[in-house]
């Protein structure tokens, strides 16, 4: 999507906007078309930035996803780079990327079911222990809204838990 077509966007919102900003449904903007006060019109506009803003937003957020994920499946393979939309989902930032795929390649390789080779009980897409997920760091996860038992073997629980913990686990 281009600026002209954000644009665009926020000038179709725009259109409608006293219905908008009076709180009628998008459907209604077009079939009860009419004369609006200027407050009414100022509060369209604003409402319409605010689209085109979060939009904006949104669109540099998935260039930069698939900047990260073109550089991550260059640099281990598709099996690792396919991670980096759901990592910062689950709340990594920028930073910590390269990190991060440098970890999931080292331990799993990008296939969250992987088992630790070494036999240590560590699982998963980032190689969690056992102990992490077995309920008994109930306290530790409590802070952050995370269930205390969670299936290691979980891609997105795996990252969703890893995002709190410390590189030290890993080396890093």
């Amino acid at each position: 999507m281009h600026h002209g077509q954000l644009a665009i966007i926020a000038a179709s919102l725009l259109l409608g906007g006293c219905l908008l900003a009076a709180g009628a449904p998008a459907t209604a903007q077009a079939s009860e078309p009419g004369a609006c006060s200027v407050t009414k019109a100022h509060r369209a506009v604003h409402a319409a930035h605010r689209a085109y803003v979060r939009a904006a937003s949104r669109y540099r957020e998935a260039q930069r996803v698939l900047r990260a994920t073109r550089a991550a499946t260059s640099a281990f393979g598709s099996s690792v780079g396919r991670w980096v939309r759901s990592a910062r989902r689950a709340g990594y930032a920028w930073w910590e990327m390269p990190i991060l795929m440098r970890v999931i390649d080292r331990e799993s390789g990008g296939d969250p079911s992987v088992p630790n080779a070494g036999g240590s009980g560590a699982l998963g897409l980032i190689q969690i222990m056992p102990e992490w997920a077995d309920g008994s760091k109930g306290w530790y996860w409590k802070q952050w809204g995370l269930p205390a038992l969670w299936d290691r073997t979980s891609a997105w629980g795996s990252l969703r838990h890893g995002a709190h913990m410390s590189w030290s686990n890993w080396g890093e």
